[in-house]
């Protein structure tokens, strides 16, 4: 399962490595989240019966197309778009949507709520099955905007991150506490 997760969230990087066939590579506007924590689940032979506590690894990357426009750079909100993977004692992987809502901004830096939906799927007894996940974090970055170079266009960002998942996948329910760190790439292209 991990091995099939950590591919399903590497595609994005994968196509976009294909495109340097042409000499020419390049990387969309996006947000890069690596996080850890501490998971658990219920025991999937009897649903009212936690799991201990096991450690967790989380990876997501989403594509942010507002990130490309300089007038909205003091914007509220943000959305994304894009896949990511938890692995804990129960791994869960799938496509995700992301919203924030900056609720302070500086200068330079910036925090938000920020909020996702996710299709999960997982192994259940053996069996690849499909559910739903949510999360609500908390995000402090760092971040600026890179106007009109030869290779990058728009808003870059450092920061760290909170957050609480819950997946539910055919009975089996998994709940993350993560704390990470994510950064922001502008549009990117190199030849």
């Amino acid at each position: 399962m991990r091995s099939r997760a950590l591919g399903a969230t590497a595609w994005p990087l994968v196509l976009f490595g294909a495109v340097g066939c042409t000499n020419q590579l390049v990387v969309p506007p996006s947000r890069l989240a690596i996080g850890t924590g501490v998971s658990t689940s219920n025991a999937r032979d009897d649903s009212s019966s936690p799991r201990d506590p096991s450690g967790a690894f989380d990876l997501r990357w989403t594509v942010h197309p507002l990130a490309l426009a300089r007038s909205v750079r003091n914007r509220s909100v943000d959305v994304g778009m894009g896949y990511g993977a938890t692995w804990a004692g129960d791994d869960t992987h799938g496509p995700e949507l992301l919203g924030e809502y900056f609720f302070w901004r500086g200068p330079y830096w910036r925090a938000g709520l920020v909020a996702s939906g996710q299709i999960a799927i997982a192994e259940v007894m053996q069996t690849r099955q499909r559910g739903y996940g949510a999360a609500l974090g908390i995000d402090l970055e760092h971040a600026g905007f890179i106007e009109d170079t030869r290779h990058a266009h728009g808003e870059w960002g450092l920061g760290a991150y909170t957050t609480v998942r819950r997946v539910s996948v055919d009975g089996l329910v998994v709940y993350s506490f993560l704390f990470g760190l994510a950064t922001r790439v502008p549009l990117a292209s190199a030849n």
